[in-house]
């Protein structure tokens, strides 16, 4: 069975369920070609870190949601655009929380960190126009600087405890579904 792919250089986009459900695969490598990543692309694939290239303008969560060995999510420099709540064909919010335990936002991003206010990495997509988190994960801590938690943040949050800071204004709609 298939375990690994590397994507060649050249390919600028991988299709819509273009991988869904390969259960056997556990990694694969990314041009820097790479530009658009189709809904539900990895969907149930075994993968245990994903890597969102620095050529990656904008990405749907719902390219690795049902990817249940996701452990470890990097955010490259050019993203401009994540998005969480993906609604699927019956029009449900399909849940897209994994079981990740690291988040991190490449610092040369200019519109998303992971970094809490002393420098140190809190594990979540934090908007820094905003101050809204988008996205979190088991180990996220939430810095004192975070305004609102966004829609399906911690959608399927396995967690038993999170401390929410005292300068928080909104919880959005699903944040913790």
């Amino acid at each position: 069975m298939l375990s690994s792919v590397t994507i060649p250089e050249g390919v600028t986009s991988i299709g819509k369920d273009a991988f869904y459900n390969c259960s056997s695969m556990t990694a694969f490598e990314f041009p820097e070609s790479i530009q658009i990543f189709g809904d539900r692309a990895f969907y149930g694939t075994s993968i245990t870190q994903f890597i969102i290239p620095d050529n990656v303008k904008t990405f749907s969560y719902s390219t690795i949601a049902g990817c249940g060995s996701l452990k470890s999510l990097y955010v490259g420099s050019g993203l401009t655009s994540f998005t969480v709540a993906v609604p699927t064909t019956s029009g449900n919010i399909q849940s897209v929380t994994t079981n990740c335990t690291s988040i991190v936002v490449s610092d040369e991003n200019e519109y998303f960190t992971s970094k809490s206010s002393d420098g140190s990495n809190c594990d979540a997509v934090i908007n820094k126009a905003t101050s809204t988190l988008i996205y979190g994960c088991i180990n996220t801590v939430i810095p004192d600087y975070v305004k609102a938690i966004g829609s399906y943040a911690f959608s399927g949050f396995s967690g038993s405890f999170m401390a929410l800071p005292e300068g928080l204004e909104e919880i959005s709609n699903n944040a913790f579904k």
